[in-house]
């Protein structure tokens, strides 16, 4: 369903089909393209958009039923009650497939159904918060990237999915800020650039132009661009500033 490629998701064409054109017969991978559109629609962030994915497979790999067209919300109540007493997740893990249920019912099966299930409470806790000397004895453990990701994670307080998908254009030594885009929310950010990192980013800035340029001469992939950036721009996929600060080794 979802193949992760890099620090991005690289997601299979498949044929879309809307609510309207399922038949009694639709399988998961139709249903699946179909909310997928819906999502896209919707704005929904990348991150958004997998979770409720991934919910919804393994609620139809739950079920016996050949067809979406008999499953109701009772179903959807035994799958949560499943998740609850026999796999026993936490209340926000039961919470967030029910959140998902609750948007393929009303937006791909035009059903109100999971509008009277109640989600689950969950107990209050004080967070796990680590010192400052124990933060930096996690950080001297670390080598090389791993060490400017939970640099970038500690001093500018990026969450991991945002340091991953942090772009060359993103990183401002001038002004010593890092725009974060998409992060929560689908909102972009700007979080201030930690000096201690600054000659480590400027090193694996060379270091990522210097595999752009090789991968360029043997033919190789370009970085992949975000919504119809690649038709305005045809050629920004091999710019440095659209390369991923964290490339991946495929």
């Amino acid at each position: 369903m979802v193949e992760k490629v890099g620090a991005f998701h690289h997601r299979s064409a498949a044929p879309v089909m809307g609510s309207s054109a399922m038949t009694n017969r639709t399988s998961v991978s139709g249903l699946v393209e179909g909310i997928r559109k819906i999502m896209r629609r919707r704005g929904l962030s990348p991150r958004t958009e997998e979770v409720y994915l991934r919910w919804i497979a393994e609620f139809w790999s739950f079920q016996d039923s050949p067809s979406w067209r008999v499953v109701t919300g009772r179903h959807a109540e035994e799958y949560l009650d499943y998740l609850t007493n026999e796999r026993r997740l936490a209340p926000k893990s039961r919470n967030q497939a029910a959140t998902a249920l609750a948007f393929l019912f009303r937006e791909a099966l035009d059903s109100d159904a999971m509008s009277q299930v109640k989600r689950a409470k969950g107990q209050k806790t004080v967070p796990l918060v680590l010192s400052h000397r124990e933060s930096l004895r996690v950080l001297n453990e670390l080598r090389g990237k791993y060490y400017v990701a939970g640099g970038l994670m500690y001093g500018a307080g990026a969450r991991v999915n945002e340091v991953v998908s942090l772009r060359v254009k993103d990183i401002d030594f001038e002004l010593d800020q890092i725009i974060v885009r998409d992060g929560k929310g689908g909102k972009d950010r700007v979080v201030p650039l930690p000096g201690s990192l600054r000659e480590q980013l400027k090193r694996m800035i060379k270091e990522v132009d210097q595999l752009r340029r090789s991968d360029e001469e043997g033919g190789g992939r370009w970085a992949s661009l975000p919504g119809a950036q690649h038709r305005k721009d045809p050629r920004a996929g091999y710019s440095l500033g659209w390369q991923f600060l964290f490339s991946s080794s495929r």
